[in-house]
């Protein structure tokens, strides 16, 4: 049972980390393109 939670924890984490690099990509295309160097 620990050894899910901890699966899902990490699934979890990584979605919120995808979710929140869509969501600030959004936000710096509507002020201004950022280009990686």
């Amino acid at each position: 049972m620990l050894h899910h939670a901890k699966t899902v924890m990490r699934a979890t984490q990584r979605l919120n980390i995808e979710i929140f690099m869509l969501f600030f990509n959004k936000i710096t295309k509507q002020t201004k393109p950022v280009y990686p160097r």
